[in-house]
């Protein structure tokens, strides 16, 4: 037999009608027309509310308030999250009720992949002296929205092949890496999906079933990081020492492997031209390679948001 459930307390409908709330769609502020993991975005939302109708309807006490924010996940890890500022509400009794409020959610692109989730909620900041039927505990959800964006598509991430590095001396000069990274002869002009392979060993075990598990872990999601990481410090090692990479006057089309990278090297330098940053890269590589952790190595967040998920 179906059993019915109900909400210990009043809440708005999930369809709140206009008497309510109305929220505007979600927007992407900073304009970008692609997305690749070194692509920060920034999402900001409107919503319109009747404070007077969403007291009543919830039947919160006038000492009662109220906090509205937005959060976002993503299906590519489950540590990886952040929210806005919360902004707090009380009952108003003057006589304009009407309140517009603006949430901004800024996401960094190098936490972020497949699916990302935005979600608005409304919760019970302080309950007051509500009583029944209404939310007599702080935190208790009033209303909430999730929406879905795709980022990319499933089998756009880098492609990953599972080999043994023993069965192919030509190929892996040693049998014990952990992994190879591979770039076709002319790989930067293609998105990497087509210019670029990641070898896995499958002699490691362990390491292989982390870095591409079911569900994701603290161990998961900081090698997952480690690779990220060296997988693109190989790569810009190699475009470096590409005549065409470096030329201002050679343009790779939008979304290719080239034009990551080289966004990637506008993050880490700033202003330094290609020809600065491939001297740098021939003449100091110490310094290029401090560099390029202190800005793109993520350990401390990724360790950061571990802990915070427990």
């Amino acid at each position: 037999m179906a059993s019915l459930r109900l909400s210990p307390f009043v809440q708005l409908p999930n369809e709140a009608p206009l008497e309510f709330l109305h929220a505007y769609e979600w927007y992407e502020a900073t304009g970008a027309k692609t997305w690749d993991y070194q692509v920060d975005l920034s999402y900001s939302r409107v919503l319109e509310l009747n404070r007077k109708a969403i007291w009543e309807h919830c039947c919160l006490a006038e000492d009662a308030t109220i906090s509205i924010f937005a959060e976002w996940s993503t299906s590519l890890s489950s540590y990886a999250r952040a929210r806005s500022p919360e902004q707090i509400l009380t009952c108003s009794n003057s006589g304009d009720n009407h309140e517009e409020i603006e949430l901004h959610l800024p996401i960094k692109g190098s936490e972020v992949g497949g699916e990302l989730y935005l979600e608005t909620i409304i919760i019970v900041h302080d309950p007051g002296s509500t009583r029944l039927p209404g939310a007599t505990q702080a935190g208790s959800i009033l209303w909430s929205d999730r929406e879905a964006v795709t980022l990319e598509a499933p089998g756009a991430r880098l492609p990953i092949c599972v080999e043994n590095f023993g069965n192919f001396p030509a190929k892996f000069d040693d049998p014990n890496a952990s992994w190879h990274v591979e770039l076709t002869l002319d790989g930067l002009e293609h998105s990497a999906s087509v210019g670029m392979v990641i070898y896995l060993n499958s002699r490691k075990r362990t390491l292989v079933s982390l870095l591409t598990p079911e569900e994701p872990s603290a161990a998961s999601t900081l090698l997952i990081e480690i690779l990220r990481y060296d997988v693109q410090r190989q790569l810009l090692m190699m475009a470096l020492r590409h005549e065409a990479f470096t030329d201002p006057n050679h343009e790779y089309s939008e979304g290719s492997l080239g034009s990551s990278l080289r966004m990637v090297l506008r993050n880490i330098f700033g202003q330094s031209s290609l020809p600065e940053i491939k001297s740098l890269f021939a003449d100091a590589p110490d310094r290029f390679e401090s560099q390029l952790q202190g800005t793109n190595l993520k350990i401390e967040d990724v360790l950061s948001a571990v802990e915070e998920e427990r």
